[in-house]
Formats: C-alpha cells, sequence, structure tokens
C-alpha cells in the first residue's frame, strides 16, 4: 500500500522506516525485511502464551481497514466514482487503528480524503463512512444516560443525536488530562450517540474528511459528514433481534461464520488428520 521511507513517522532519520513491497533487504544490516513487517503485527507474538489473541485480532482488524481503502480505490480504478451517491460503507467497529499499527492512520485518513474529493465531483456530497461501536465504554455510557438513577430508561428522546467533543469524552468516559485530543492518532472518524426512532441506541462514527472535521474540541453538526443521511439509514437498518446493531453487519457475521455442526466435524477431521500424520512420522 505504502513504499520508500515513511518521512512522517519520525524526526529522528534513525528512526525512519524503510518499506518496499514483497521481500527486500534491509539497508542497514543487508537482511530480508517483508513488507508486512511494517505493519508490526509480530510484535504481539507473545511466545509464553498457547495462544496470541490479541495479535490475531489486531491482524484481523488492520486488513479490514485496508480492504476499506481498495475497495474506495476500486470504485477509483473502474469509473465507477459517480455510483458512490448511493453507495455506504458501513464497519463494524470503530473507524481507527490501535495499538503497533496505528501508525497507518494518517495513511488512511489522506487516502479517503483523496478519494472523496474525486467523487464529489460527480456527486456533489461526500462518502458515507459509518463505523459502529457494538461495546466499550461509549456503549456503555450511552446506556447510562439514558436511564434514570432510579433505573428507568429512556430518558433521551427518539431520534436524537449527541455529538461528542473532546472535553465531554474527557470529563465523562475515557477520563483524561492529556492535552492531546482524544483519537488524535488513531481515529480517522468523529463518534456520536444517535437514539432511533423505534428507541434504540447505537454509537455510530463517520468517517473525517478534513481537519476541520476533525477539531474534536468541537462538535457542529458541520464536523459530522452526511449527519442526516446516516441518521436515517441507520434508522432503516436497525436490527430488532440485536438493538445495537443493524441488519447488513448481522447478515455479513451470519455468511462468514461456519456452521457450528460443520465447524465440528471440520475440525475433528483436522485432529484426526494431525494424529495420523504424528503417527505415521
Amino acid at each position: 500500500m505504502f513504499s520508500g521511507y515513511l518521512e512522517d513517522l519520525e524526526d529522528d532519520d534513525s528512526k525512519k522506516m524503510q518499506i518496499s513491497l514483497g521481500t527486500y533487504p534491509c539497508s542497514e544490516t543487508g537482511e530480508q525485511l517483508y513488507s508486512t513487517d511494517a505493519l508490526r503485527i509480530h510484535e504481539l507474538l507473545n511466545e509464553q502464551k498457547t495462544t496470541s489473541g490479541e495479535m490475531y485480532g489486531q491482524l484481523m482488524s488492520v486488513i479490514e481497514r485496508l480492504w476499506l481503502v481498495h475497495l474506495l480505490r476500486a470504485f477509483e480504478k473502474k469509473n465507477w466514482l459517480s455510483t458512490l451517491k448511493n453507495v455506504a460503507f458501513v464497519m463494524d467497529g470503530p473507524l481507527a487503528v490501535f495499538s503497533v499499527s496505528a501508525w497507518l492512520v494518517k495513511f488512511i485518513e489522506k487516502e479517503i480524503r483523496r478519494i472523496n474529493e474525486l467523487q464529489k465531483r460527480f456527486t456533489g456530497n461526500d462518502l458515507m463512512i459509518i463505523g459502529l461501536e457494538k461495546s466499550g465504554r461509549f456503549v456503555e455510557h450511552f446506556i447510562d444516560l439514558d436511564t434514570s438513577p432510579e433505573g428507568h430508561e429512556d430518558m433521551i428522546p427518539d431520534n436524537s443525536a449527541f455529538l461528542l467533543n473532546d472535553d465531554y469524552i474527557k470529563n465523562n468516559i475515557i477520563f483524561s488530562k492529556s492535552p492531546k485530543p482524544y483519537g488524535k492518532d488513531t481515529c480517522f472518524g468523529r463518534k456520536f450517540f444517535f437514539k432511533t426512532k423505534n428507541g434504540y441506541r447505537l454509537v455510530p462514527q463517520l468517517a473525517c474528511y478534513s481537519d476541520a472535521q476533525k477539531d474534536i474540541t468541537t462538535a457542529n453538526v458541520s464536523q459530522f459528514p452526511r449527519l442526516n443521511d446516516a441518521c436515517a439509514l441507520l434508522n432503516d437498518l436497525i436490527s430488532r433481534r440485536y438493538p445495537n446493531s443493524i441488519n447488513p453487519l448481522i447478515s455479513a457475521h451470519a455468511e462468514a461464520a461456519i456452521p457450528l455442526t460443520l465447524g465440528k466435524k471440520m475440525f475433528e477431521e483436522i485432529a484426526q488428520e494431525l494424529r495420523e500424520r504424528g503417527e505415521a512420522s
């Protein structure tokens, strides 16, 4: 996705990362490097444990966000940008990259901003890219806001949105005294709370396409691209079975999941094959 030297990552010349495609020799040591080394996923491997769940979770998360960028590039290369006025991209989870691969955020931002400007020449509107959180502190805080001290719910009016700024987040959700704005180095979108017309609570995030939109010190409607369209779409897609999710995400998970009976049989066959290989050796 990126090649050359990532000049913006470090001011210290000795820490600048050399990146190329496929395999290539290190300019300092001559040892073989891989383009995927730049993601730094391997740093999360814990050889002291039988599993490395964090590493696999981070790998999946990074691939999903890079996949979004390449989907947008595909629309560009196939001259389909004019069709994006009728397309919404919905991501399961926040529009962010965390941990060792967080350096990707500034490049993801740059690319989606570039493609957004190109497609706006045809559509006149910003892209609709939505992230949706189903758990975590923001979800828990939204539930608390919607619940009275006596335990009664529905304190927040239906079909309403609550836009979040840095002060509110740090004083009420992610308690912090840091001068750095929340999500500056990890997020490429803005979170808000939305209660649907049917009373379901969602924590969506809309992609930012300019520095003004990403300025989290304020929370104005203009900083949340296509907010009205996004809320209307979420109202139509909300799931009544899983009230903090939407039907397309549920369908996607169902298609990707291995059915229980098939999965059990498949893993039994794999285990049997491994046993037979072990006995043969």
